[in-house]
């Protein structure tokens, strides 16, 4: 998800002034919605990589509120509300993040584990072929008992 922030100064009257703050929260165009694998198996990385470094500035923030505090800039309760802002924020990317992460990566086990299983059965399979069929026959008669 995406915040859209729209700001502007729109005059009413001809004389007074108005602030006005658009916020919107909107899919990003280019991620897939949840069900829809977008993330390359090459990109994975990258995208941990950035989300890493997403929480480290996001603590750099917090670090800097901090010293403005210490520098009395903003005041202690102020500064409790701005930490508390950030913290959702860094906490809300993370899971937006996290989320199509998990699609991906639960897409990929399933896949790699469908592999695994006939990459298994393929290695099985010609052993039991070569074997004399009164062989192969007892073979199968065990398993199916065990």
């Amino acid at each position: 998800m995406a915040l859209l922030a729209n700001c502007g100064i729109e005059k009413t009257n001809g004389r007074q002034s108005q602030l006005r703050l658009e916020v919107q929260c909107v899919p990003f165009p280019t991620m897939a919605r949840k069900g829809e694998v977008m993330i390359k198996a090459s990109e994975k990385a990258a995208v941990y990589e950035i989300l890493g470094n997403l929480s480290q500035h996001f603590e750099q923030v917090i670090l800097n509120l901090q010293r403005l505090r210490s520098l009395r800039v903003i005041g202690s309760r102020d500064l409790k509300d701005l930490i508390a802002f950030v913290e959702e924020a860094r906490a809300w990317a993370a899971f937006e993040i996290v989320s199509e992460l998990q699609i991906q990566e639960e897409s990929d086990w399933a896949k790699f584990n469908q592999l695994r299983m006939l990459s298994e059965r393929s290695l099985r399979e010609p052993a039991a072929s070569k074997q004399d069929p009164e062989k192969r026959t007892r073979a199968i008669k065990t398993d199916s008992n065990g």
